[in-house]
């Protein structure tokens, strides 16, 4: 699969059957959007996807923040600190050499 917009609920029966996928990276899930916080607050940043997921793991700025078995990051008494460019990548269970990564957004959290 090549620049398909997929969630894993779609290939879990695929793979159940027996098929051999291969893949190449995917179009960005358009699932997140901007994020504006307090100072001193508890920043949440959840994602929607569906399927069988192992892991999620959170970016800022391009470096690896956090993993979650959840899909919901928090983070309690942000500051500016926090403040970058967040996105999610998530594995499946089962085909874990194929990952979902969504679409970048803005955290921004102010004074």
């Amino acid at each position: 699969m090549q620049q398909n917009y997929f969630h894993f609920d779609a290939l879990e029966t695929v793979v159940n059957n027996g098929f051999v996928l291969t893949s190449s990276e995917q179009k960005l899930l358009n699932v997140l959007e901007d994020i504006t916080s307090d100072n001193g607050e508890t920043l949440e940043i959840a994602v929607d996807l569906k399927g069988n997921i192992a892991l999620y793991r959170w970016f800022k700025d391009g470096e690896l923040y956090a993993e979650t078995k959840e899909p919901l990051l928090q983070i309690e008494n942000v500051s500016d600190d926090h403040s970058g460019v967040w996105y999610v990548e998530a594995t499946h269970q089962t085909i874990q050499e194929t990952r979902l990564k969504t679409n970048e957004i803005d955290v921004n959290i102010v004074n």
